[in-house]
C-alpha cells in the first residue's frame, strides 16, 4: 500500500511536468499509466486497469500518430492489454473495437 502510495504521488508530478512539456514527457507517462493498469489488474480491479490503459493508450496515441515505426508495437501492446480486460469484462463491443485499432496498426 505503501508503495502504490508513492507511486501514485509520482504520477502526479509527472503529470504536472506533462502538461507543460508533453513532447518530453509523454512516453514516462504512458509507463505509468501502463504500470498501474496491470497492477490493477492484478488485483482484480478491472474498472481501474481498463481506467489506466485507457489513459496509457490516450497518452501514446499523439507519439504513436507522429512516429509509428517507433512507437508501433507499444501501442499494440496497450491495446491487446485493453483488449484483454473488455473480455475479462465481457464487453464483447469493446473487445471488437479494441481488435480493429490493433489490426489497423499492424
Amino acid at each position: 500500500k505503501k508503495a502504490e502510495s508513492a507511486y501514485l504521488e509520482a504520477v502526479q508530478i509527472f503529470a504536472g511536468l506533462e502538461k507543460s512539456t508533453p513532447k518530453v514527457y509523454n512516453y514516462y507517462m504512458f509507463v505509468i499509466y501502463s504500470n498501474i493498469a496491470k497492477l490493477k489488474q492484478k488485483q482484480g480491479s478491472l474498472r481501474e486497469a481498463e481506467k489506466n490503459f485507457v489513459a496509457a493508450k490516450n497518452v501514446l496515441q499523439p507519439i504513436f500518430d507522429d512516429n509509428p515505426e517507433i512507437y508501433r508495437n507499444d501501442y499494440i501492446e496497450c491495446l491487446q492489454d485493453l483488449q484483454k480486460i473488455y473480455a475479462m469484462q465481457g464487453n464483447a463491443s469493446m473487445e471488437k473495437e479494441t481488435n480493429v485499432l490493433i489490426e489497423r496498426c499492424k
